[in-house]
């Protein structure tokens, strides 16, 4: 029999604590996101999620307009994939950290967000969709700044992300691997 581990006064195996999670994860995937969040949290508050548990988590938070909540558990997810040495992941949670700033109307904070994403990709030599997702800020500050014009002018960043974009189409998406893997 597995481990005892504690959960809300009750008493679950590891078998149980892992099928709940299991649960949770099912209703993330049907878009339940109050159920989702509820045994994705209650799990949480038994054992640490993983990063990609975490994420779910704050998919789930941000969909029930739990803001403090999603900002908090994202960047666990991001400190988690840093951990792991899951650089893309990491950006892209530190990615959808800064634009919720942005978008909250704390530039200082969003900035530092998008500086961090950017130095982690500097030391990672991957081409990845993240570095596509780290032009964007400048693109919303060109409109903010009232600057319109300069949103739509390529820089070097962008027709470089747009040319590595060219060369890896016909790599198979996500999808099409775990298609045909069998998942």
């Amino acid at each position: 029999m597995g481990n005892t581990v504690k959960c809300h006064g009750t008493a679950h195996t590891d078998r149980m604590a892992a099928a709940d999670l299991e649960a949770a994860r099912v209703l993330f995937d049907r878009r339940a996101w109050r159920d989702a969040y509820d045994a994705l949290a209650e799990a949480d508050a038994s054992a640490p999620l993983g990063a990609d548990d975490l994420e779910r988590l704050a998919v789930s938070a941000y969909m029930l307009a739990l803001d403090d909540e999603y900002a908090t558990v994202l960047e666990r997810a991001h400190a988690a994939h840093l951990e792991a040495r899951e650089t893309a992941r990491a950006v892209r949670c530190a990615f959808w950290i800064g634009l919720d700033r942005l978008t909250h109307g704390a530039l200082g904070p969003a900035r530092g967000w998008f500086a961090r994403a950017q130095r982690q990709l500097e030391d990672d030599e991957a081409d990845c969709v993240e570095r596509g997702y780290l032009v964007i800020p400048a693109v919303i500050e060109s409109v903010v700044a009232g600057d319109p014009e300069r949103a739509l002018r390529p820089d070097e960043a962008r027709v470089a992300v747009s040319r590595r974009g060219r060369r890896s189409s016909d790599r198979p998406s996500r999808g099409q691997r775990d298609e045909r893997a069998g998942k």
